[in-house]
């Protein structure tokens, strides 16, 4: 579990250390997940999602067949979603980013760019099928 805090007092400004602000993440994924199938990204505490959502993409790819999730349950959440069927044959990786913005930041300088790899593994989809159970070899 990985935990993001930050004091009341930080100052928030275009000339925040960067790196900081940035978070980056490599998930594997099978190709046979179903519609619907959820994959934790990463927990916050719970102060994260009342200060924070994903900020809309208006220029999300209709092609990618996952979205991202910020939720509250006990803690805070970022969760991937899948949303249409995987086929690792057709696209083997998925590179993702969205940005979590302070809800009550005007100026959107407090922001985080979450950049998501995923790899989508191979399941035995095409398993060959054979005219005998039994062979016998000479």
């Amino acid at each position: 579990m990985v935990t993001l805090t930050r004091p009341d007092d930080e100052i928030s400004s275009v000339t925040t250390n960067l790196a900081e602000r940035n978070r980056t993440y490599m998930l594997f994924v099978s190709e046979d997940a179903p519609i619907g199938h959820t994959q934790v990204i990463d927990t916050f505490d719970s102060l994260f999602c009342s200060k924070y959502s994903i900020k809309s993409n208006i220029y999300h790819r209709h092609d990618i067949p996952f979205e991202i999730l910020l939720s509250t349950n006990e803690s805070c959440t970022l969760n991937l979603h899948v949303i249409r069927l995987l086929d690792r044959e057709q696209t083997p990786m998925y590179t993702i980013r969205r940005q979590l913005i302070d809800e009550n930041d005007s100026e959107d300088n407090d922001m985080i760019t979450v950049q998501l790899s995923i790899v989508i593994l191979d399941v035995n989809d095409h398993v060959p099928q054979f005219e005998s159970e039994h062979f016998h070899f000479v």
